[in-house]
């Protein structure tokens, strides 16, 4: 009866941050632009939507000097995409139906007398 409890009690540790994992497994935190089109198998064009909406988080490290930016996104928020993507359940379409041209139709041509 004493182990009945203990189920219920919350684990002592602490889940491990996202960093202790990426540690562990020696990836880096953040990842250029290139990378993370890589890993989500989509265009950087895409990735830099993404940044633009929001999706993923990332940083500037282009000098203040430059004009164009270089970005580092975190891995993390590029996993978390990867994996989300892939888990939502597939929406099923219904096949679009094409009406046909009804064959009960006459054809009269205006420049055309048939008289």
């Amino acid at each position: 009866m004493s182990s009945v409890p203990a189920l219920l009690d919350p684990p002592v540790t602490p889940m491990p941050r996202a960093n202790g994992w990426l540690a562990k497994l020696h990836l880096p935190e953040e990842v250029t632009t290139a990378e993370a089109a890589e890993i989500l198998g989509c265009d950087t064009k895409t990735v830099r939507n993404y940044l633009r909406s929001g999706l993923l988080r990332w940083r500037n490290i282009a000098p203040p000097t430059s004009t164009r930016p270089e970005y580092r996104i975190e891995l993390e928020s590029v996993l978390a995409i990867r994996t989300g993507y892939r888990t939502t359940p597939v929406i099923e379409r219904k096949p679009k139906v094409v009406s046909r041209r009804s064959i009960a139709t006459t054809f009269n041509p205006k420049h055309i007398s048939l008289d």
